[in-house]
């Protein structure tokens, strides 16, 4: 048959998957709109489940495929494409839950007519490291406090590689965090990581008001991923600090190594360089 041939063949196969996973959609939304039950929902769910397993199965093939043949196919950018692909099928996956979702947390609402209940989207993770203890908190928070420990409540909030870390308990909802909790819960993993983004980040040219004010944003955002887990006390080092400096316009540098000169306890010079860098911004900003 050939390279070319094979490459077809496996693309017929996995439009087949995607016909099938299209059409579970489909009845799963028509079931949302015409108002069916719960558990009606949630059985079709199921199914859509099922047909993106198979689905994702074919895509795979394919990617493998790809990948063992790229020196003779013509198209450099085919695995890119099934990427893409698979990644566009997950997110309507991922939509489609998050409307059920807010189908029972409505129903719910509609019972009890003298509570007020406020909308919102459900908490949704899908394996970002720094993204885990703001998903657990406003779990518990949001979800937890109105479902309980519901194991299909907790699966519809996963995605991604979040979501392949919890397969095969997917009915034990402590076996299930625990899972989670084994792979993204290890605060010192987030430090490494924060610290790494920290190290990734590049000199910002005199001038450059707007690499300024972004990257004065990722090192907010990486004290605040550290306090939430009670290590922000982390980046208080003099290598985090140093490095900070040396990205540092010409003009910020020295007015922050003038201000540096006087801080007399060294365990706080993060704290205070976040100070500078956040008036900075500030003043940036108006």
């Amino acid at each position: 048959m050939g390279v070319q041939g094979d490459l077809n063949a496996l693309k017929k196969q996995r439009g087949t998957a995607k016909g099938k996973f299209t059409r579970k959609v489909t009845l799963c939304k028509e079931g949302i709109d015409r108002g069916d039950d719960v558990l009606v929902l949630k059985t079709n769910y199921e199914e859509v489940i099922e047909a993106f397993k198979c689905l994702e199965c074919k895509n795979d093939e394919l990617i493998q495929f790809i990948s063992d043949n790229e020196d003779k196919l013509e198209d450099k950018n085919l695995g890119k494409e099934a990427e893409q692909y698979i990644l566009d099928s997950e997110r309507l996956k991922n939509e489609l839950c998050a409307k059920i979702f807010m189908t029972n947390n409505e129903k719910k609402a509609t019972d009890k007519p003298k509570v007020k209940v406020k909308r919102f989207e459900p908490p949704k993770f899908e394996g970002n490291l720094r993204e885990y203890p703001t998903f657990k908190e406003d779990y518990k928070n949001l979800v937890q406090s109105e479902y309980g420990a519901d194991p299909y409540a907790l699966k519809m909030c996963l995605g991604g590689e979040a979501l392949q870390t919890i397969k095969g308990s997917e009915g034990n909802y402590d076996e299930m965090f625990k899972r989670l909790d084994d792979k993204f819960g290890n605060p010192r993993k987030i430090v490494d990581l924060v610290i790494s983004d920290l190290k990734s980040l590049r000199k910002i040219s005199d001038g450059d008001t707007k690499g300024f004010v972004k990257m004065v944003d990722q090192v907010e955002q990486c004290w605040l991923d550290l306090k939430r887990v009670n290590l922000s006390d982390e980046l208080n080092t003099a290598n985090v600090v140093s490095h900070i400096e040396k990205i540092l316009p010409s003009l910020q540098k020295r007015e922050w190594v003038i201000k540096a000169s006087d801080i007399s306890v060294t365990g706080e010079l993060f704290s205070e360089l976040l100070g500078f860098l956040q008036k900075e911004r500030k003043f940036w900003n108006t």
